[in-house]
């Protein structure tokens, strides 16, 4: 993750650097040149212009405007000084990074000694642009003055001034707005949603064979072999979930399930590194393309989602195959949160116990029941 922590850094630093009519948005004329908004984006130029992560650190720049000496570079460092604490890494001789971790006093000291570097080295006028628009001179005019009839002796104005440069405050405002820049990165960082088939997009028939000396013993459900346990001299036959003509025959869509599903598809196309996937206990079917054109004609595009089939990994219950699955894509490192709509409780639980093992991956789990309800578990 370092490297997308590195380029989402400099991203964000040089839109905070990049002066308002420098920036694509202002050309496009979104934005006027204070950063105001004066139009919502239309086009596909106007959007990619002034996306959500844009919009984010115009609002930001525009706060820290506010803040003494905002409108010189003082807001751009201040800013670096709060993402440093994050991302500060430095390389030790023996080729390993170790983290900076920097306290509040230090951050604190540190914007004192960039707020006091640019007062002394920054023109006047950049650290006061707007003392000519709020200027009236320094006569004895009512209204204008210490007090508030132009009175002396009155403190609160002196006490606001004083509140106003205080760095404290500076630090506690941009500290929010980093935050929400923090935030903004994470849900712009991979996400992957994984969809179970089997009483969870689709509502299906088909059943498996329990098979003892040769004769069929009994027949059960894909839910009920969830947690099914095999007794001495039983196997499964799974040929009638390998059927792809029953599959594409019988099946039916569960509509909110359904409906869900092309939602969360038609966000991700909108969002770098995301992905959709199906994670099925089922095998591979014996005709891969009817077995398609099953989710095709429920108005699903399969053809931007992987299928994953646990089933052929052979070992192990459903939920142990669908594990191992599910670690290879958090092995990958692409993928900050994770979510599963599966009708399996053992397989909910299973997905969200690898929060123990992945502390800082978002697990969100779905337990899909009838009529495609879910509940939603988190780890």
């Amino acid at each position: 993750m370092a490297a997308l922590d590195l380029f989402f850094t400099f991203q964000f630093l040089k839109r905070l650097t990049t002066p308002f009519d420098k920036t694509d948005a202002f050309k496009q004329g979104v934005i006027d040149k204070d950063g105001k908004l004066l139009k919502s984006p239309k086009s596909a130029e106007e959007k990619a212009a002034y996306s959500s992560f844009d919009r984010l650190v115009f609002n930001l720049k525009r706060l820290l405007g506010k803040l003494p000496g905002g409108k010189s570079r003082l807001a751009s460092y201040a800013a670096a000084l709060l993402l440093l604490r994050e991302e500060d890494k430095h390389l030790t001789s023996d080729g390993k990074y170790v983290i900076i971790n920097y306290t509040d006093e230090t951050l604190k000291a540190m914007l004192r000694e960039n707020m006091d570097i640019l007062k002394r080295n920054s023109a006047p006028e950049m650290l006061n642009e707007d003392a000519a628009a709020n200027a009236a001179g320094g006569g004895a005019v009512a209204g204008i003055g210490v007090g508030q009839d132009g009175e002396p002796g009155v403190r609160l104005n002196k006490r606001r001034k004083r509140r106003k440069n205080d760095p404290r405050l500076a630090l506690k405002t941009l500290r929010r707005a980093v935050a929400n820049v923090h935030e903004e990165r994470r849900l712009q960082e991979g996400g992957l949603t994984i969809f179970d088939i089997d009483d969870t997009l689709l509502q299906t028939f088909a059943e498996i064979k329990v098979v003892k000396k040769g004769k069929v013993i009994k027949s059960i459900t894909g839910t009920q072999y969830n947690d099914y346990k095999l007794k001495r001299g039983e196997s499964f036959d799974f040929s009638e979930f390998r059927n792809s003509r029953h599959f594409y025959d019988t099946s039916r869509p569960i509509g909110r399930m359904m409906g869900t599903a092309k939602a969360i598809l038609k966000n991700i196309k909108k969002k770098r590194g995301s992905r959709v996937i199906i994670l099925t206990a089922r095998a591979d079917f014996d005709n891969k393309e009817l077995f398609l054109a099953t989710f095709r004609k429920f108005g699903l595009d399969i053809d931007i989602i992987y299928v994953e089939r646990s089933g052929n990994l052979g070992q192990g219950n459903p939920a142990s195959q669908k594990k191992t699955i599910i670690k290879r894509y958090l092995n990958s490192n692409k993928y900050s949160r994770m979510r599963l709509f599966d009708d399996s409780k053992a397989n909910i639980d299973m997905f969200v116990g690898l929060k123990k093992e992945y502390p800082d991956i978002d697990f969100q789990g779905y337990l899909v029941k009838h009529g495609g309800r879910t509940t939603k578990v988190t780890g």
